[in-house]
């Protein structure tokens, strides 16, 4: 029997979020293996009282009353693939010389074609670079920010994380 568990991204901050801040994302576990997240939802857009959200196997869920209700899309989706998930905090197996496995063009098309909720991590950054990143963090260059992120590893979920902390830093992506 499988052991589902929740833990702070950070260990040593816990607190919820509410409409005067973030909080803390919380992984979701089985067996002690990353499989997702929840976290608090402070856009505009998104009505109160709706505001809890997950990124996991069932995609980016918004729109939760309670941050048990995401969890529960995301373990639904979890034990629905019998497929084991690895840890999330994998080191990226990409050297700096090593093309990208898919292209921008490629990754757009897949978003478009297949939808974000059924499309692979780069087409869904991709989707993320080409829609809202520039609303969210400013001038930057999507396709650069993309294949930036993409070099370092990083999933689509850490790069919104990041355009909603760090600003600057998602500009750095353009020059890797």
């Amino acid at each position: 029997m499988a052991t589902f568990t929740r833990q702070p991204h950070h260990p040593d901050f816990t607190e919820l979020g509410s409409e005067n801040t973030p909080g803390e994302h919380y992984e979701l576990c089985c067996d002690d293996i990353e499989f997702a997240s929840t976290y608090y939802c402070g856009a505009s857009y998104v009505r109160d009282g709706q505001r809890w959200a997950s990124d996991g196997p069932a995609g980016l869920s918004l729109g939760h009353r309670t941050r048990e209700d995401a969890e529960q899309v995301q373990i639904d989706a979890y034990l629905a693939n019998s497929v084991s998930s690895t840890p999330r905090s994998a080191p990226a197996s990409t050297s700096d010389s090593a093309p990208l496995p898919t292209t921008w063009e490629q990754a757009l098309a897949e978003a478009k074609e297949r939808g974000t909720a059924r499309c692979s991590a780069p087409a869904l950054m991709a989707s993320l670079c080409a829609g809202p990143l520039q609303t969210m963090v400013g001038a930057v260059a999507p396709q650069l920010v993309w294949e930036g992120a993409q070099k370092s590893g990083m999933t689509a979920k850490e790069l919104l994380h990041l355009c909603s902390t760090d600003p600057l830093a998602v500009s750095d992506l353009m020059w890797l």
